[in-house]
């Protein structure tokens, strides 16, 4: 994801954005890991996923679709305090990319 805030004004709103992702996407905010971030100039590049609920090795299907059409359809809307943002990329990774051996959903 990309968005136009510069990393000095994004790093003290992190957990509000994991909290806006997640609410956006109708997850819980404990399942919205924010991977890693980069800045360039006054743009900043945030990777994050979204995992399994809880001690869920899996996400269903019927959840793991809601997400895949919130994220397809353009249907992410966050506040005005992060500037403007575009999704760059997103997709599914299935369980043996990923180290915890869970399904999860990444968009950079």
């Amino acid at each position: 994801m990309s968005l136009s805030i510069d990393n000095s004004e994004l790093k003290p709103h992190v957990p509000e954005l994991a909290h806006f992702i997640a609410q956006e996407l109708d997850v819980y905010v404990s399942q919205v890991h924010l991977m890693n971030f980069s800045t360039k100039g006054n743009d900043s590049l945030i990777r994050w996923a979204i995992f399994p609920a809880g001690s869920a090795d899996y996400m269903s299907h019927t959840t793991a679709m809601e997400i895949t059409s919130r994220l397809a359809g353009d249907r992410l809307h966050l506040p005005d305090t992060f500037g403007s943002y575009k999704l760059v990329k997103w997709d599914i990774e299935p369980l043996q990319k990923r180290y915890k051996q869970n399904l999860f959903f990444a968009s950079s």
